[in-house]
């Protein structure tokens, strides 16, 4: 998938589309980082050594009606020097969410629309 539909569409410029899969009415992108962390960002050092990685699905914006899961591989790292031991940061979704900012957002405006709506019609 191209890289700046990945921006535009999800925000992700950091990331790479490996594939993409097509399950009934569900698009599945399976996506990852670009560059692996070079840094510890706890002590500066340059001793991080990948610590194995496991997949994380988030709900995206869907296109067409279309339902859209992004499958990140969330890489773990671990320092040499220091006790730094986490999972990579995932910049488009916070703490253990399993959907994206911009999710949200559309589901908080489709919520706000559908109440205002509601009030229109039953004169409240």
């Amino acid at each position: 998938m191209n890289s700046s539909f990945l921006y535009h569409a999800w925000g992700l410029y950091t990331h790479e589309c490996t594939r993409e899969e097509y399950k009934g009415n569900t698009i599945i992108l399976h996506i990852q980082t670009k560059e692996r962390e070079k840094v510890c960002p706890k002590c500066g050092k340059r001793h991080l050594v990948k610590n194995g990685y496991r997949f994380r699905d988030f709900v995206g914006l869907p296109i067409g009606g279309k339902k859209v899961i992004i499958r990140m591989k969330v890489q773990r790292y671990k320092c040499r020097h220091c006790a730094y031991d986490q999972q990579e940061r995932i910049p488009f979704a916070t703490g253990s969410r399993s959907y994206t900012h911009r999710f949200a957002k559309y589901a908080s405006c489709l919520s706000l629309f559908w109440l205002q709506r509601y009030e229109i019609i039953h004169n409240l």
